[in-house]
C-alpha cells in the first residue's frame, strides 16, 4: 500500500485518540484532518524510523497543543498522554523538520481553501475521512464522473504546491 493511502488509513485511530484526548467531536475532526495533511505534506521525510502510526501520533500530539494554546490553555503533560513512543518521537524529531512539514501543510491547506468547495469537500472526505464514494456524491450531489473529475483536480493541485511533477493518482 503505497504512504498516502497508509497515512489516510490511520484516520480512525487518530480520531479515537484526538477525540479522548480533546473531549470535544468538532475540535477532534479538525485536527486530525490537519495531522493527515502536515502527513501528507511530510511524507517524503518519513524515513521508516518509528512506525507510522507512531510518527502521526507525535505529529496529532504537536497539533492538539497547538489546539489548546490556541484556545488559551496551556496543555499539561497529563492532558496529552497518548503513548510514550509518541513522547519519544517528539523528543527525536528534528525540529527543522516540523517547521518544514508546518509550513508544507499550512500551503497545501490554503491551496485546498482556494479550490471550489464541492472539490476540496470531496477530497477531505474521501482521502482524509475514508468515506465512501457513493456516500459522498450523494451527500455533495455530484455525479460520480464529477467526483472523480473533483479529486484529480485536486490531486493535481496538490501535487503542484508540492513540487511533483508526475504521480499517479
Amino acid at each position: 500500500m503505497e504512504l498516502p493511502n497508509r497515512i489516510a488509513a490511520e484516520r480512525d485511530y487518530l480520531l479515537a485518540l484526538a477525540t479522548r484526548q480533546l473531549r470535544n467531536r468538532e475540535r477532534s475532526e479538525d485536527v486530525v484532518q490537519s495531522t493527515l495533511l502536515a502527513g501528507l505534506a511530510a511524507a517524503r521525510q518519513y524515513r521508516g524510523t518509528a512506525s507510522l502510526r507512531t510518527w502521526l501520533t507525535a505529529i496529532l500530539r504537536n497539533r492538539m497543543v497547538d489546539d489548546l494554546r490556541a484556545r488559551g490553555r496551556e496543555p499539561l503533560e497529563s492532558d496529552l498522554d497518548l503513548e510514550s513512543a509518541s513522547r519519544a518521537e517528539v523528543a527525536l524529531a528534528d525540529p527543522s523538520a516540523e517547521a518544514e512539514a508546518r509550513e508544507t501543510a499550512g500551503r497545501m491547506q490554503k491551496r485546498l481553501d482556494s479550490l471550489p468547495a464541492p472539490c476540496s469537500r470531496a477530497f477531505v472526505m474521501r482521502e482524509l475521512q475514508g468515506r465512501p464514494s457513493r456516500k459522498i456524491t450523494a451527500r455533495l450531489s455530484l455525479t460520480p464522473g464529477q467526483f472523480w473529475q473533483c479529486l484529480h483536480r485536486v490531486r493535481r493541485e496538490l501535487r503542484a504546491e508540492l513540487g511533483i511533477t508526475h504521480a499517479h493518482s
